[in-house]
């Protein structure tokens, strides 16, 4: 392969770079990294194709006419605590491997609750005894939801997030309501757990062998009613059955 490494786009973040050759084949360097690619030469796209092809993973290079399918990116996993079942969030946190890696990524904030929430309406003390989360902490340690949208927008831009309990959903979307923005990322139809049992199906484990994964992603991240917590027991657990790191 002929050709110097240029510049021409970023992926989730990370730049990306290409060396041609007179043959319609190209090398792709994902931050520093080479990725595998499939791509094609002399392409003209409608806008709706080009709409199609970056919902399933696609970067399209309009000034050079390629198209490079990227690896898909791991699915990100989130997790939120609220006031109570019928309440509203208190706590969101999410994580996700890093492309091409096995390194977990993940945040996690207080809620602010704004005025027009009346949390004390639905504070539950059961529910606060499993989080641990007290009104006052919440209202001294909490970020507004404004800036907790716009941190997610910012680091899940593009991702799909899962999560174990459509009330995650419904607690998602209270706080970019709030907020008065939209998010940059899309919520997957399946749950967490159905999403990793197929993938583990994928990948050839059996009962035994999922049991165990769960035993080791239980052990890195343990479910402790709090909101990155839990998204990384989950994350983890995606990654253990990805990358088949079963070693005790």
């Amino acid at each position: 392969m002929s050709g110097r490494w240029k510049e021409f786009g970023c992926y989730h973040g990370q730049r990306l770079s290409g060396r041609w050759s007179e043959s319609p084949e190209v090398t792709i360097r994902i931050a520093g990294r080479i990725a595998s690619t499939i791509i094609g030469a002399g392409l003209s796209l409608t806008r709706t194709q080009r709409a199609v092809l970056n919902r399933q993973g696609a970067k399209v290079c309009p000034d050079e006419g390629w198209l490079v399918i990227l690896p898909k990116a791991a699915p990100a996993f989130y997790d939120c605590e609220a006031s109570g079942f019928d309440g509203v969030p208190i706590e969101i946190g999410w994580a996700f491997a890093e492309s091409g890696t096995a390194i977990i990524t993940s945040e996690g904030h207080l809620v602010r609750p704004p005025a027009d929430w009346l949390i004390e309406e639905s504070w539950d003390s059961a529910a606060e005894a499993l989080h641990g989360i007290s009104l006052g902490r919440l209202r001294r340690d909490g970020r507004p939801v404004w800036e907790i949208a716009q941190r997610m927008n910012r680091v899940l831009d593009g991702r799909e997030l899962f999560s174990d309990s459509p009330l995650d959903g419904v607690w998602l979307r209270c706080i970019f309501e709030a907020a008065g923005i939209d998010p940059s990322f899309t919520i997957g139809k399946m749950d967490a757990e159905a999403l990793i049992s197929e993938l583990a199906a994928n990948r050839g484990f059996d009962a035994a062998a999922y049991t165990r994964a769960k035993t080791i992603a239980a052990h890195l991240a343990p479910l402790r009613h709090r909101a990155e917590a839990d998204a990384r027991y989950w994350a983890i657990l995606w990654n253990v059955i990805e990358w088949r790191t079963l070693a005790p």
